[in-house]
Parts: structure tokens; C-alpha cells; sequence
């Protein structure tokens, strides 16, 4: 850690000078004189010319804030806080919150905001956990990634554990690494055929990060041209077939979901895709599986008519069946209501149902296709997949 109380106040290791040092060891009194802030026992002073300057507990101890922490978190930590101080707002390393138990990396009373700094892995229970105490003493809460979750590669579990919602940047996740000395800002996250993607840019100061947060042009939609959209189709295609030949548990779910309709999961109708397959990260399982499974309760149980209600109730039971819990947003309605309506809307402008006051009304059946290798030389020979 990089704080302690030395005589009753607080100071940060960086900032000790060689004489108060001399006279925290030479004191008779107490040896040494630092303190934890929050379990208040006996700390020392580590510094060197290849480390950072840090407190360490003399002991084991039973502190929260006793773990060892890595020379790239403590030096993100003072970098972030050094940014924020730069953007005019007093910042606090290591800000001990007692009455919920928990210690901010950052915090910035002025903005009443926490800045976590997270280099290790750590689990959604645990990230969750804090974010819902940090919101009982402040208004935002900002987590920020270390270089272990600069990689490109994104998955499901990642986003539900890190993801924020922006209205022009779409789902995003922020990285930092002292090292390369810049913010990556991961935006636009999206699934594009059963695979998680985003947009990334870099930002050399925290200044113009949250420039670019605040202001801008709305970032275009992703589009892809219909040789992208059939080489992702393509490959989507090929590891659902391979899966079921090895009898792989990925799919297993939707393909006895689609066996129980009498229907080939392989061959759910190019609607199921939706326009170049893509949709918001908020399954935990493709969206291919969330829209099969509405297709399979909308066409196939019979229904010629389906009333609001029971429209609710679907999208409802599917939320409940398919939907991505997040850890740090609270509300996942908004964004099923959202893919839901799309979804309605791709079917009436592919002819298949009718709004009307109530509810909608079905007028023909997407076509399904009966195997493999069939639904493979349409996508290879389609000029439109809809």
C-alpha cells in the first residue's frame, strides 16, 4: 500500500523524506512509527531503485490491505491519481471508506468518485460486491483495467464483470497500463456471428479520454459488406456443424431446444441471424441461441395471432432463460426490450408478421433448412441473406 499514519497523520510513501524516515526508526518510542489506516498495526517503509515506494504489514495479519501488491498496480494507482490531480480535482490515494469496510484505490471527493485500479483477475461476486458499497458513499464508480485485459480478446464473462454502458460508445471497458504510458478505451462492444468484437482507441492523457467521453460525433453503427457477412456466417456455420459432430455441450442446449420443434438447429432460418448476425454483448450464450428460441415460440407453437402480453411474457421468459447479468449495470430490461424490438421489426420487414392494436399477427413461416451442407450453399450462393 502507499499510505500510512505516521503520528496521527497520513502520508504516502513517496513523499516520506529522508529525515522523517531517520526519525520514525530512531524513535524510542515506536519501532517502526508507521500504521496501517485501517487495521492500525505496524507497517515498514520499502523502497529501492528498482521499486516503488510501499508499505508492507511486519506480519501475517488478518487486514484486507495486507496483500502483496504488484510494482505495475501501485505505480497505475499514483499515474491515475497524478491525471486527475493534473485535471484540477484533489485526488486521495487509498481512501479508507470505515463505514463499509473498503479501501478505493483512487478516490476523488470534489467528483464524489471511486477509481478502482484492477491488474490481478478477480471474480463478478467480488467485483459486484464493491461496486454496490462504493455506491453507498459515491456517485460513480470507474474501474479501471490493468495490461493483463489489454488484449483484444474479449468473452463473455469479461463483459459482465467490466463492461459499462455509454449511449454514443455502446458497451466499453477502459485499460491502462504504465508501461506504454496511454488509456485504451475498448468501445462498440458487440457480437458479430458468435464472436465478441469492439472498437479501440488509445489516449495519452486522461484529459483527452474523457474529452472524447463527453463530446464527438455519435460513432457510426458497425457495417459489414456481404462478403464480411458470409465469411463470419460461414464460420459461425462450421463450428455449430463440427460442435454437434462431436457432440460438444456449446450448442447442446439449442439443439435439444430445436429437436423438441421437430427442427434442425443447424438449419434455423437466416432470420435467426439477423442483418450480418450481429447484436449487443448481453447473452451469456450467442444471440443466435436468444433468437432461435424466440422463433421456435413465435412460429411454431401454432399462433396466429400473439397478443401484447404474451409478447411481454416471452420477452420476459427469454430475458430470465439467455440474459447476461453485469456487475456494474443494474438494469439489463432496457437492452432486451431493445434487441427484442429489433428483432420484431426485421420480421415485418421480412414479411413474416403484422403489427396490429394488440399484438402482432403471423402471416407465413421462416423457412428452415434441412441440413447442413443445404444451409452452407445458400449462404455461399445468396446475393442477400434476408
Amino acid at each position: 500500500m502507499l499510505i500510512a499514519e505516521l503520528n496521527g497523520r497520513l502520508i504516502q510513501a513517496d513523499e516520506v523524506s529522508g529525515k522523517s524516515k531517520r526519525a520514525a526508526e530512531n524513535s524510542p518510542f515506536s519501532k517502526p512509527a508507521y500504521h496501517c489506516p485501517s487495521c492500525h498495526e505496524s507497517v515498514v517503509l520499502k523502497h529501492g531503485q528498482s521499486r516503488i515506494a510501499h508499505f508492507s504489514h511486519l506480519s501475517i495479519s488478518q487486514c484486507p490491505y495486507s496483500e502483496n501488491e504488484s510494482q505495475a498496480h501501485l505505480a497505475g494507482k499514483m499515474k491515475i491519481k497524478q491525471d486527475v490531480t493534473a485535471l484540477g480535482h484533489p485526488a486521495v490515494l487509498e481512501h479508507v471508506f470505515s463505514n463499509i469496510n473498503q479501501r478505493a484505490d483512487v478516490y476523488v471527493p470534489t467528483l464524489q468518485t471511486v477509481i478502482e485500479y484492477q491488474c490481478s483477475p478477480i471474480s463478478f461476486a467480488e467485483i459486484k460486491r464493491r461496486t454496490a458499497g462504493y455506491h453507498q458513499v459515491a456517485r460513480r464508480v470507474l474501474w479501471i483495467l490493468g495490461a493483463r485485459y489489454n488484449t483484444g480478446t474479449y468473452h463473455s464473462d469479461m463483459v459482465a464483470r467490466f463492461a459499462q454502458y455509454h449511449c454514443r460508445l455502446g458497451f466499453y471497458f477502459i485499460c491502462f497500463s504504465k508501461e506504454v504510458g496511454y488509456y485504451c478505451l475498448h468501445y462498440q462492444i458487440r457480437e458479430v456471428a458468435g464472436k465478441l468484437t469492439a472498437d479501440t482507441q488509445n489516449f495519452f492523457s486522461l484529459k483527452a479520454l474523457l474529452q472524447f467521453l463527453k463530446s464527438g460525433e455519435p460513432t457510426a453503427k458497425w457495417r459489414a459488406n456481404t462478403n464480411t457477412t458470409r465469411r463470419l456466417l460461414l464460420h459461425q456455420l462450421q463450428n455449430i456443424q463440427r460442435s454437434n459432430l462431436k457432440r460438444g455441450r456449446t450448442w447442446l442446449p439449442s439443439v435439444s431446444d430445436c429437436y423438441a420443434f421437430n427442427r434442425l438447429f443447424v438449419g434455423c432460418p437466416m432470420i435467426c441471424h439477423g442483418h450480418q448476425g450481429s447484436g449487443l454483448p448481453i447473452f451469456h450464450q450467442s444471440i443466435l441461441c436468444w433468437r432461435v428460441w424466440l422463433i421456435l415460440r413465435l412460429f411454431d407453437d401454432g399462433y396466429r395471432f400473439i397478443s401484447d402480453d404474451l409478447l411481454a411474457g416471452l420477452l420476459e421468459l427469454s430475458r430470465e432463460k439467455f440474459g447476461l447479468e453485469f456487475a456494474q449495470i443494474n438494469d439489463n430490461h432496457r437492452f432486451f426490450k431493445m434487441a427484442f424490438k429489433r428483432l420484431l421489426i426485421e420480421l415485418h420487414d421480412q414479411g413474416y408478421l403484422r403489427h396490429s392494436v394488440a399484438g402482432i399477427q403471423i402471416l407465413k413461416q421462416p423457412v428452415w433448412f434441412d441440413s447442413y451442407d443445404q444451409k452452407r450453399w445458400f449462404i455461399l450462393t445468396a446475393d442477400r441473406f434476408l
